[in-house]
């Protein structure tokens, strides 16, 4: 009798990307804080456009976070870093119309 086996899987489990975590908090945490902490108008508009900062670190976050799960097979979190690129994204927008604002005024 001779039976065929079927292949092991994989017992090496793939992980969650770090830096993919850390581009979705931090594109949440953005849009938080444009949120709930409304700029007061007494705040020159130029520190107002710093709101943008956590958002341009998500994007960047993102970008390496694609990069390394193309790269290696053991990482998973393609989604998460894709949805801290796509929040981000309208963020880093309004920081820099924030700031042609402030050069044009």
């Amino acid at each position: 009798m001779n039976s065929v086996l079927p292949k092991p899987l994989s017992t090496q489990r793939k992980q969650m990307s770090k830096l993919a975590i850390a581009s979705l908090v931090l594109a949440i945490l953005s849009i938080l804080i444009i949120f709930f902490f409304p700029t007061n108008f007494r705040i020159p508009l130029i520190y107002r456009s710093l709101y943008a900062v956590p958002s341009i670190i998500a994007f960047i976050f993102g970008i390496l976070a694609i990069n390394r799960i193309r790269k290696l097979s053991n990482l998973k979190g393609m989604g998460l870093a894709i949805a801290g690129l796509l929040l981000a994204s309208p963020q880093i927008m309004f920081g820099i119309g924030v700031i042609f604002m402030v050069a044009l005024h």
